[in-house]
C-alpha cells in the first residue's frame, strides 16, 4: 500500500495520500493527489513544492540541477540547499513513526477491502493527531537535523521546460542569500 506525504517547514502533514498498490511509482501516485491535479488552490504565490527527481516538474515543483549545470558555481550550493529542505519530510515521516508505533507494524498485504479500509483510516487519524500534536507545541526530537544531504552530481538529467527553468533562477537568490545568512 503506497503513502504519499506532503509536509510544510513546521513538519505538518498539509496533504496525505494513502490507497494506491505499491508497485505503483511515486510519480503516478502525485499525480492522484488533488494537490498535483488542482495546483492554484493548494499554493499560493511563491510557494512551492520541494521535490526528488521522481516527480515531473512544473511551475510549483522545484527540483535540482541535473547533469553538468549542477556543478555551477551557483547551482551546487543550490542544490544542496534544495536537498537539505527536502530532509524535512524524512524527519516528519520519522516523527509519524515515533508517535505512533503501530504504522511500522501495519500489514504490507491487505486481504480485502475491509483491511484496506482500515489501513487507511488508520494512516490517517495518525497524521491528523500528529498535525494536532505539532499545533498545540508537542515536543518532538529532531535526531537527524544534521544530516548531509547527497550531492546532485549523482542525479540523473531531467527533461525540464522553460517555466521551470526561470521559476528555478527565480527563487536561486533567494535560497543563496538565505544560505549565506546562516553563515
Amino acid at each position: 500500500m503506497s503513502i504519499q506525504l506532503i509536509c510544510n517547514i513546521n513538519k505538518q502533514f498539509t496533504s496525505l495520500h494513502v490507497g494506491c498498490t505499491g508497485s505503483l511509482h511515486d510519480s503516478n501516485v502525485h499525480q492522484q493527489m488533488k494537490i498535483a491535479q488542482t495546483t492554484q488552490e493548494f499554493y499560493e504565490k511563491n510557494h512551492y513544492l520541494l521535490s526528488d527527481s521522481a516527480y515531473e516538474s512544473s511551475p510549483w515543483v522545484v527540483l535540482a540541477y541535473k547533469g553538468a549545470v549542477a556543478q555551477n558555481e551557483d547551482n551546487c550550493p543550490f542544490n544542496y540547499c534544495l536537498a537539505k529542505s527536502r530532509v524535512r519530510i524524512e524527519h516528519a515521516i520519522g516523527i509519524l513513526k515515533g508517535q505512533w508505533f503501530s504504522l511500522r507494524e501495519m500489514k504490507n498485504q491487505m486481504r480485502d477491502n475491509h483491511e484496506i479500509e482500515y489501513f487507511v483510516s488508520w494512516v490517517v487519524s495518525c497524521t491528523i493527531l500528529h498535525d494536532m500534536l505539532a499545533q498545540i507545541g508537542d515536543e518532538w526530537f529532531d535526531l537527524y537535523e544534521d544530516y548531509d544531504p547527497p550531492h546532485a552530481e549523482n542525479l540523473a538529467n531531467n527533461n525540464i521546460g522553460e517555466d521551470v527553468v526561470n521559476m528555478r533562477e527565480k527563487i536561486k537568490p533567494i535560497n543563496l542569500a538565505w544560505k549565506k545568512s546562516q553563515l
